[in-house]
C-alpha cells in the first residue's frame, strides 16, 4: 500500500520533484507512518521501472519457464559462456528483465540435476539413517509390536520422531493392544 502511495507521489516517472521531495511529500501527507529516505524511493523507483509492479516476488519466480527455456537455449550456442549468453540474452530480449550471468550455469546443473528450473524444496540438515539403528528399531518392533515409541526410541537411543520415521518408512503403525470384556463377561 505504502510503496503504491510512494508512485502516485513520484508521478509514475513524471519527473516534476526530485527524490527529496517526494520524500518530503510523503512525511507530510502520512506523519503517523515511519519516515522513509531517499534511497527507498528510488528503490521502488527502480523497481517499478524493472519490472512494472512493486509487489514482492520470490526469488526463485523472478523468471517464467518460458523465460528460462529461453535462457538454457542461448548458453549453449555461446558455448556455455555465462558472460556471452548474458550479453545475447540482453540483446535478443531487451524488454525481459536482464538475469545475473551466474543465473546461466546455475538453471543448467539445477536441470541436470533435479529435472526442473525452480529450485528444490529440501532445505535444511539432510535426514541421516544408521542402518544398524534401523534395523535395532525393526528387530524391537518385530519381537514386541505393542511397545509404544517412547520406550523404543529410549531402548535405541534415538529421537522419537527418528524412530517414528523409520518405522514409518517401514510402512509399520506401534499399536497397543487393549484387552476388551467380553459379551459373556458383561453379562454375568
Amino acid at each position: 500500500m505504502h510503496k503504491t502511495t510512494i508512485l502516485q507521489m513520484i508521478g509514475y516517472g513524471d519527473r516534476t520533484r526530485t527524490q527529496a521531495g517526494d520524500v518530503r511529500l510523503f512525511q507530510e501527507n502520512y506523519p503517523e507512518l515511519l519516515p522513509i529516505s531517499q534511497g527507498i524511493v528510488s528503490k521502488i523507483e527502480r523497481q517499478f521501472r524493472e519490472r512494472g509492479h512493486v509487489r514482492q516476488m520470490p526469488r526463485h519466480n523472478l523468471f517464467t519457464n518460458s523465460e528460462m527455456t529461453d535462457m538454457e537455449a542461448i548458453y549453449p550456442q555461446q558455448n556455455f559462456s555465462e558472460r556471452a549468453a548474458a550479453r545475447s540474452y540482453a540483446d535478443t530480449y531487451t524488454n525481459r528483465r536482464q538475469p545475473n550471468r551466474k543465473l546461466f550455469s546455475r538453471l543448467l546443473s539445477r536441470l541436470r540435476e533435479t529435472g526442473s528450473f525452480r529450485p528444490s524444496r529440501h532445505y535444511g540438515r539432510p535426514v541421516v539413517h544408521n542402518v544398524q539403528q534401523e534395523e535395532e528399531i525393526l528387530n524391537i518392533f518385530e519381537g514386541e509390536p505393542t511397545i509404544n515409541i517412547r520406550r523404543m526410541s529410549a531402548n535405541v537411543r534415538l529421537s522419537r520422531s527418528t524412530t517414528s520415521r523409520i518405522l514409518h518408512e517401514q510402512q509399520l503403525r506401534p499399536y497397543h493392544y487393549y484387552p476388551l470384556k467380553t459379551y459373556y463377561q458383561v453379562i454375568f
